[in-house]
């Protein structure tokens, strides 16, 4: 998991290190799961996640059962091809809404200065309303609400 989180940060910080995304205030919905390889949840364990909000913004992110007071979040372009290898993902395992050679936006959120581990802290956006965090082995599928 490490390794991974490492690779994605690499390919998000390349374009955007220190910055805060903007101000407003992103609420994003598990709409459904995937898992693509060995997940460490059960399938009904991640139906139970369907529903759940996760909330990123300027001054408080909310994820599951967790929350950060003081979110710092990265973004940034990276290549969907490197996103699948870097989680040991086939190309389509997540379906046509990240097809290789797409290029996605990552955004990884930082509590007080560290890596946060929280279901939603590091999102996949694969279009301005449709995104995937990994999280235990599943990939949720998000909606921006």
């Amino acid at each position: 998991m490490n390794r991974i989180l490492i690779v994605l940060a690499a390919l998000a910080l390349t374009s955007c290190a220190g910055k805060k995304t903007d101000d407003a205030t992103e609420r994003w919905v598990i709409v459904k799961h995937v898992a693509p390889g060995v997940a460490a949840m059960s399938e009904s364990d991640a139906a139970q996640w369907h529903g759940r909000a996760i909330i990123l913004g300027p001054d408080l992110a909310i994820a599951g059962p967790d929350s950060c007071a003081r979110p710092m979040y990265h973004t940034g372009p990276a290549p969907a091809d490197s996103v699948l290898q870097a989680f040991n993902i086939a190309p389509g395992a997540l379906g046509p809404s990240l097809p290789p050679q797409a290029t996605v936006t990552i955004t990884q959120t930082f509590c007080d200065g560290e890596t946060w581990y929280a279901p939603g802290a590091l999102i996949i956006r694969t279009s301005e309303k449709h995104a995937f965090t990994p999280w235990n082995g599943m990939f949720f599928e998000l909606e921006r609400r």
